[in-house]
């Protein structure tokens, strides 16, 4: 399984990120923005594409290796066919926002209001989402 977090608050999406990683048996965490920092990544026209391919390549690889992966990206709306094309049915997007489920619940499989749950309330709904699957 892998899951996309979205979302601009970077303390709600990395804490819950996180925490999926270190709670979760076999669960990886890839910050997408963080491989901005590639000397190769450069000032590319398509950095963005380029680092969106390079995180689902490496977590085609995590999971070929047994690990489950949770991507993290601050706005990853106008990236999701690459990433669904790259990833396939695997790929479990999830919105986090403030107010703004409903616009989010449209593109995202999972949209959740961070303005009124913690993140140990979402990394609850994340668990029962994993179960799911």
């Amino acid at each position: 399984m892998i899951l996309l977090l979205e979302g601009t608050s970077d303390t709600a999406r990395i804490m819950l990120a996180e925490k999926i990683a270190q709670e979760l048996p076999n669960w990886k965490h890839i910050p997408i923005d963080e491989l901005y920092g590639l000397p190769f990544i450069g000032e590319a026209d398509d950095a963005e594409e380029l680092i969106a391919s390079l995180a689902c390549h490496c977590a085609k690889e995590m999971q070929a290796e047994g690990f489950s992966i949770v991507l993290s990206y601050p706005s990853a709306a106008h990236l999701l066919d690459l990433l669904h094309e790259e990833l396939g049915e695997e790929l479990i997007t999830i919105h986090l926002g403030a107010g703004e489920e409903e616009t989010y619940a449209m593109l995202f499989n999972h949209a959740f209001d961070t303005s009124d749950c913690s993140v140990n309330e979402l990394f609850t709904h994340i668990r029962k989402l994993i179960k799911q699957k």
